[in-house]
């Protein structure tokens, strides 16, 4: 099951320390060479630990989970 609808890097931001592609232990971040940025290579491998958000020191990365629907009617 897919955790995440989306990660969002900013690339005005972003200056290319690897520190969020260092942490991300299930290697869903990668380096673009060409940009010298982070780049969502396998987002859909992403645990939502938020670990990459948090070592970010500039707040370039946003992880916005996949919440499902209610499953049921809440009765008033």
């Amino acid at each position: 099951m897919e955790r995440v609808e989306k990660i969002t890097i900013d690339t005005e931001k972003c200056i290319g320390c690897k520190k969020c592609i260092k942490a991300c232990f299930v290697d869903v971040l990668r380096f673009d060479e060409t940009t010298k940025k982070a780049v969502a290579a396998y987002p859909q491998e992403c645990e939502w630990c938020l670990i990459c958000e948090e070592q970010c020191s500039v707040g370039a990365i946003y992880v916005q989970p996949k919440i499902p629907a209610p499953m049921f009617k809440m009765s008033v």
